[in-house]
């Protein structure tokens, strides 16, 4: 006759078995992130291999494309969060009666330029042009377009990744520069509808804050914000072998890309501060 285990006893076996298997987890986990970073260390290393490629009209009329359809047609959006971001950077400050020009564009210097405004161009950069490549890539990885390029000689890192890495680069930049003057105007506006600071005090107080090292470095974190999010997003895109797959991938390139983007700001916060 057995004798039942008592259930308090059973449980703690069970915490104790959970215990002793999360090292083993953890460094599952950890070797799939590094295994994972290892492959996009590749294709980024191969698809810039391809200087050859800048010669190639297929690589400037893709780059154009990928231009017009990251930067150009998002242009009014990031004028808008801009816009947005600089009223919201203001209110509070007014809120409190902070109405010296210099301390508002200090403020706007540390959180909105170097932080907050380039990391949600960066969401919006994921959300439409990340998904767009990972669905593009998968598409062609799914019906077999990247092995037939493969039969007949090309690279298909450097034929395929490549103009859209360049095209994320300039593209990241250029829209990171009109939200942060959108931001100036939208901070400017409020403060001239509040009569709190003239338009043209806040304007140059907000310029003279740009130190050009703090600059140089927001420019190399957009670089970095850039060259994550197209590497993930090329990365997932080529992993797909089903049409399933290319569903999958797209959310898995979505949150990781911006918890890299995230990474990134905190990277930079922490070594510039």
């Amino acid at each position: 006759m057995t004798v039942p285990m008592d259930t308090d006893d059973a449980n703690a076996d069970s915490v104790m078995h959970r215990l002793l298997l999360l090292p083993e987890r953890i460094g599952a986990a950890a070797w799939s992130a590094v295994r994972v970073a290892q492959d996009m260390l590749y294709l980024l290393a191969n698809s810039l291999s391809g200087a050859a490629a800048l010669r190639s009209p297929y690589f400037w009329r893709s780059l154009i494309q990928q231009l017009y359809f990251t930067a150009v047609q998002v242009f009014w959006l990031a004028n808008v969060i801009g816009l947005a971001l600089g009223v919201l950077g203001v209110l509070p400050l007014l809120s409190f009666g902070l109405i010296e020009a210099e301390l508002q564009a200090t403020v706007m210097r540390v959180v909105l330029f170097h932080q907050l405004v380039p990391l949600m161009v960066a969401l919006v950069v994921i959300g439409r042009s990340g998904t767009a490549i990972t669905s593009e890539l998968g598409d062609m990885q799914s019906k077999g377009v990247v092995d037939s390029l493969l039969i007949m000689g090309i690279e298909p890192h450097r034929f395929l990744v490549l103009p859209r890495l360049v095209g994320m680069v300039i593209s990241l930049q250029i829209l990171t520069l009109w939200a942060n003057l959108a931001a100036i105007a939208g901070g400017a506006f409020y403060n001239n509808l509040q009569g709190a600071v003239g338009a043209q005090h806040f304007v140059d107080a907000c310029l003279n804050e740009l130190e050009p090292m703090a600059v140089l470095q927001s420019s190399l974190m957009v670089v970095a914000y850039a060259v994550s999010i197209g590497l993930v997003h090329c990365y997932y895109g080529l992993r797909a072998r089903t049409s399933t797959d290319v569903q999958r991938n797209l959310a898995l390139a979505f949150v990781r890309s911006f918890i890299a983007c995230v990474a990134i700001t905190v990277l930079f916060g922490v070594v510039g501060k």
